[in-house]
């Protein structure tokens, strides 16, 4: 509709790359779960020990 994308996010201070905010929260939150699988998720063991 505007012709350009709203959630954009760049730094005039650093010349460095230009952020989409989406983006940045998808990264964010897949590296979250990873440290989560790795250091503390425990699988819980349902059977019955006999």
């Amino acid at each position: 509709m505007l012709g350009y994308v709203r959630d954009w996010i760049y730094f005039e201070l650093i010349d460095f790359a230009v952020f989409n905010l989406a983006d940045t929260g998808l990264t964010v939150g897949c590296m979250l779960l990873i440290i989560f699988v790795i250091f503390f998720y425990k699988p819980t063991d349902n059977k019955k020990k006999e």
